[in-house]
């Protein structure tokens, strides 16, 4: 068995060694070391494998070749060299420089992982510094880098240049006090940003901001806000990065809004101010005014007593003596003075309503309809009219005023439906606008809906007093009732179906902690 070692094959291993660096690709390397290792004494099939992770599998075929040579390091494996050799011994001598050419090729593969971390390393810088660089160049609002200690710009964008009236390279020959306004100091942007790191959280850092006027080259003051922090370079010198926003206009605007917002508060403290003083005086005018047709209508009581009584007298004691047509005058005169009596009581009540104190609790609606409509049949017993009433009608309002409100609707409907020989009339209520609205229907003459908002004016009638006699203040007294009471009123007339009059009231206040309103049930739909 031979073990001599020849310095050929030697010398081609060792500068095989020095050629491998050179290889650019694993492919070329695994082919070149299969070459190589095919040239060694011994070697019969010589087989490389390199893989990029420690799991790329090995070929199964390689398992049964007799030597395996790991290619690794001590972090990781790269591989192996597998060799089938003969039986005579020769490959023994060169076995130390093989196992050392794959410890070769192991530092090779570890060196070039490392180069291609630290080359994507540096790609990713290379890319971050190039999109600092963009942003920095194209960002909308002034930015510049100054040196700590001399103030001086090092470098400026676009934006920054624009905001100073003043060209990039002009911007760095100068220094940073150069740009303030000579009424105004340049601010010291290190005690700025010490400042603003002394309030910082521990290992934090924080921007200082402040507003600075600075001068335009040709003389004009910009406000800005000036946004700066510092930052250390790359060989350990301070800088300043500082944005600066142009505010000059944005800063006017907020001073004329100011002023326009203290005007308009002195504006509107002085209306109110004259509200106050023409509610006041309203206020008293209503009164006095309350206060003359209370005195007038019940001074007026006793002459139009007087006349009516006496004309009864004459009717009675002379009617033998009088012509028909005396007669005919003194019942009109008897007839206008009682319905003067009707329409000062009408007026009464009108004035009234607006100094009496809302008694509020829960009323029964439907009782006190019920009630209102059991009166008019005593006083018409001879007409035939079905009343309908929604049971359980309960709502909080104060009782004198509802029943007085449901004394004019409901007698209005009795009265309009007097031509009806089977006239029919409805109290209930219904869903509207988001609360409960309460109705009185009834199904006689109807009105003409292009008026129905006269309906509720003083004295204004739509139909003659010969046909349907009343004062002409009644619905006017509703709707002053429902205003008290927090609510609306209104009527709709569809053609041939009668007249409906709609009133609300005011909303309940829920019980304590329950959203629920006190005592008041769902309301059905019309």
């Amino acid at each position: 068995m031979s073990t001599k070692v020849d310095a050929d094959v030697l010398g081609r291993l060792f500068s095989h060694m020095l050629l491998l660096e050179a290889l650019p690709t694993e492919a070329q390397v695994v082919a070149f070391l299969q070459a190589v290792l095919a040239d060694v004494p011994g070697v019969l099939e010589c087989r490389v494998h390199l893989g990029e992770r420690e799991t790329d599998d090995v070929p199964a075929a390689w398992a049964s070749l007799d030597w395996a040579i790991p290619v690794e390091t001590r972090e990781r494996r790269y591989g192996g060299f597998y060799l089938r050799t003969d039986e005579s011994g020769s490959l023994d001598p060169y076995r130390p420089f093989i196992v050392n050419l794959a410890s070769a090729v192991a530092v090779l593969c570890e060196n070039r992982r490392r180069r291609d971390r630290l080359e994507a390393a540096l790609g990713e810088v290379r890319a971050s510094e190039a999109r600092f660089s963009a942003m920095f160049e194209q960002a909308p609002i002034g930015m510049a880098l100054i040196e700590a200690g001399s103030g001086g710009f090092l470098h400026v964008n676009a934006g920054f240049a624009l905001t100073v009236g003043r060209g990039s390279e002009e911007v760095q020959r100068m220094d940073w006090s150069a740009l303030a306004h000579p009424d105004a100091h340049a601010p010291d942007l290190a005690a700025l940003t010490a400042a603003a790191a002394a309030e910082a959280t521990a290992g934090g850092h924080r921007a200082a901001k402040t507003d600075v006027m600075l001068r335009r080259a040709d003389g004009t003051p910009v406000l800005v806000v000036l946004t700066v922090a510092r930052m250390q370079a790359d060989d350990g010198s301070s800088q300043f990065l500082c944005m600066v926003e142009d505010v000059t206009r944005q800063r006017e605007a907020e001073r004329a809004r100011q002023a326009a917002e203290n005007a308009l508060a002195a504006l509107n403290t002085d209306l109110e101010l004259r509200v106050a003083e023409r509610t006041e005086e309203l206020t008293r005018a209503n009164e006095e005014l309350e206060a003359f047709a209370y005195s007038i209508s019940h001074d007026l009581r006793t002459p139009l007593r007087a006349i009516d009584g006496f004309s009864h007298i004459v009717l009675d004691d002379s009617a033998d003596v009088l012509s028909e047509q005396a007669r005919e005058n003194l019942t009109r005169v008897r007839a206008a003075a009682q319905r003067m009596g009707m329409l000062i009581d009408d007026l009464l009540m009108l004035a009234r309503i607006g100094r009496l104190e809302i008694d509020w609790e829960l009323v029964d609606l439907s009782a006190v309809a019920a009630a209102v409509t059991a009166r008019l049949r005593e006083a018409d017993p001879e007409r035939h009219v079905q009343v309908t009433i929604e049971p359980g009608c309960v709502w909080p309002a104060d009782p004198r005023l509802i029943e007085s409100l449901l004394e004019n609707l409901l007698g209005n409907a009795w009265k309009f439906t007097s031509r009806n020989d089977d006239a029919h009339i409805w109290f209930g209520s219904l869903h509207h606008g988001g609360t409960t609205a309460f109705y009185v229907k009834d199904d006689g003459v109807g009105f003409d809906p292009e008026y129905a908002e006269k309906l509720f004016l003083p004295f204004e009638r739509l139909h003659r007093q010969d046909q349907f006699p009343g004062s002409g203040v009644g619905l006017a007294i509703v709707r002053r009732i429902a205003a008290r009471l927090g609510g609306l009123c209104w009527a709709e007339s569809p053609p041939g179906d009668g007249a409906t009059f709609f009133f609300t009231l005011a909303e309940p206040e829920p019980r304590a902690g329950t959203g629920v309103a006190t005592g008041v049930d769902s309301p059905r739909s019309l």
